[in-house]
């Protein structure tokens, strides 16, 4: 009697790409690092989706290079690997507007960095479809991070579980001084993510610099993975440990 052969489902790249999505949108080490090895097996699975995969593998080498970079970790080679990957994409395909914003998020940091070429690419991206809350919040950026911008308010209501959109509001309300709207926005971003340690550390950072440092080291107790390296970094700068890179003075990160 010959063997029963199985017919076991195939992974397809589609499903790939999309628990890939899922991963980068996870906005940390482990997410990034998931998010590239299923990107890279997406791409060998259906050339088809070649370019739009190697966008999405672009973005993520350059949003973990930038985590990278706020830990005080290496980062030029993960900003070298963006750029590269979107050169390639572009290149493929000059129409979609995936390869577009991909090309801007590269252009951001390291040797790379070019804020004019970056702006053009975000809105040619924009142009594409700006209806896209990941356009609409890398035009955002691209621009100057501008607190009252309606770019970054349509981004967060067209996708209200994209935490980069309120954390990097967060981000930037605290940098134009706005400290009590800042931390209305980091709420907003750990109601996203709970315990997220990017917006666990730019809130408790936030509420030391507002006079509050109890409360401050009680959420990075409380609510934060102590062995991330922003989480290690806050503790620094709200104890005030300048061998440790922190003098007291927040330094908060956006995505």
């Amino acid at each position: 009697m010959p063997e029963a052969v199985l017919d076991l489902p195939q992974t397809s790249a589609q499903s790939l790409r999309d628990e890939g999505r899922r991963q980068a949108r996870r906005f940390d080490i482990q997410g990034y690092q998931e998010a590239v090895a299923l990107y890279l097996e997406a791409r060998d699975l259906e050339p088809g989706l070649w370019a739009s995969t190697t966008a999405a593998l672009a973005e993520t080498y350059a949003l973990w290079g930038f985590r990278r970079e706020i830990s005080g970790q290496e980062c030029a080679s993960y900003y070298e690997l963006a750029y590269d990957e979107a050169q390639q994409a572009l290149e493929a395909a000059p129409n979609l507007t995936e390869t577009h914003r991909a090309m801007a998020k590269a252009l951001r940091r390291g040797q790379r960095a070019d804020p004019d070429r970056r702006l053009a690419e975000s809105q040619q991206a924009m142009k594409l479809n700006a209806y896209d809350a990941q356009n609409c919040h890398e035009f955002w950026c691209a621009s100057g991070y501008q607190p009252d911008a309606p770019a970054i308010f349509q981004a967060m209501a067209l996708d209200p579980g994209f935490f980069a959109a309120p954390n990097d509001m967060g981000v930037a309300l605290y940098a134009a001084g706005r400290l009590q709207d800042a931390g209305f926005y980091f709420e907003k971003a750990l109601k996203v993510i709970p315990g997220h340690p990017l917006a666990v550390s730019n809130w408790a950072m936030l509420l030391a610099e507002s006079g509050q440092e109890a409360r401050a080291q009680s959420l990075l107790r409380d609510e934060a993975d102590p062995g991330d390296p922003l989480v290690a970094l806050a503790w620094a700068r709200i104890l005030g440990d300048a061998a440790a890179g922190g003098d007291g003075t927040p330094a908060l990160g956006g995505v």
